[in-house]
């Protein structure tokens, strides 16, 4: 299996070459779908975030059956990503 890790860091400096020095956004994950299809895609954050995130990865073609997320904190709207399984 293939596992990639990548950071997005706000309040600290990437260390590595395939780590990033700010929130994450469309244009970083464009990036990393560009070099591999993922099997398995995992998001965690509060709700916002990973209702975000999730909706940005099924716009840029990632399957819904392989997005795994874990939310925590209150509030936001549902995402699609539940609305499309």
């Amino acid at each position: 299996p293939d596992l990639r890790v990548m950071f997005c860091l706000t309040r600290d400096h990437a260390r590595r070459a395939v780590d990033y020095s700010r929130r994450i956004d469309a244009d970083i994950l464009k990036t990393m779908l560009a070099s591999f299809s993922p099997q398995q895609t995992f998001v965690c954050g509060n709700n916002s975030f990973v209702g975000t995130v999730s909706d940005t990865l099924l716009e840029l073609g990632v399957a819904a059956t392989t997005i795994r997320t874990e939310r925590y904190g209150g509030g936001g709207d549902p995402p699609s990503l539940e609305r499309a399984l």
